[in-house]
């Protein structure tokens, strides 16, 4: 895993066994652009100095799976100054009104990671789109099927009971910067709920853009009669 790794049990005292809820058999991908979305319950932390307690947390990602990778053991893909495939940035939803889809702002401090093991799932802090400094969040105890080298390539969905935040330090050495605010967490306790689930990207059509362009064309096309008579 990363440097810290340490800090994160593998499986967490007093939890006899798991149970993956609403786990998905993993199909391949139709497209090479992926939508994916970890989610976290009870998160805590500040933005913009305003703290928050207890709110569900949810993260975001447009990745190219042909940028996913092999690297100290995980398959990790990278997104530099937080930004991903298609021009989308990463995006951070926390309730209680705090933010609702908020963009990554474009800076190298929101370089991070999407990261995948065999039953775990990471986001982590990055110096470059190869340099990996350490976990922010991880959902542990996920489902061992789709494979590590699957998980970050496929169609799949899965729930844990046991997903974790480690290393508050970590947050607070690299916080995220979203609409020129700082996002930082605190560690939330080992029974906080956690999922991921990923589609296909489907680019969102802009309203009113088409028929912009329809009326366009047809203007040119009324001028050219006109000028023809």
């Amino acid at each position: 895993m990363s440097a810290i790794a340490s800090v994160r049990p593998r499986r967490i005292a007093g939890v006899a066994s798991f149970v993956a809820i609403a786990s998905l058999a993993a199909t391949p991908a139709s497209a090479a652009l992926l939508q994916g979305t970890m989610t976290w319950q009870s998160v805590s932390g500040t933005y913009n100095g305003v703290a928050f307690t207890n709110q569900q947390m949810s993260i975001t990602f447009v990745y190219d799976t042909a940028a996913v990778f092999l690297q100290s053991g995980e398959y990790r893909t990278y997104f530099a100054n937080g930004q991903g495939a298609a021009g989308e940035a990463i995006r951070v939803t926390i309730g209680g009104g705090v933010l609702s889809s908020a963009a990554l702002d474009n800076l190298s401090g929101n370089t991070t990671a999407l990261g995948a093991g065999a039953d775990y799932m990471l986001f982590g802090a990055a110096s470059s789109p190869s340099t990996y400094l350490g976990d922010l969040s991880v959902l542990y105890n996920m489902p061992t099927t789709p494979v590590a080298a699957d998980k970050l390539t496929t169609i799949w969905s899965g729930t844990t009971p046991n997903g974790a935040f480690v290393g508050a330090g970590r947050w607070s050495s690299n916080p995220l910067t979203i609409g020129g605010f700082t996002l930082q967490l605190t560690a939330v306790g080992s029974s906080s709920v956690g999922g991921w689930s990923s589609t296909t990207f489907t680019p969102t059509v802009v309203p009113g853009a088409g028929l912009a362009g329809v009326m366009t064309l047809g203007v040119a096309g009324f001028a050219r009669r006109r000028r023809g008579c």
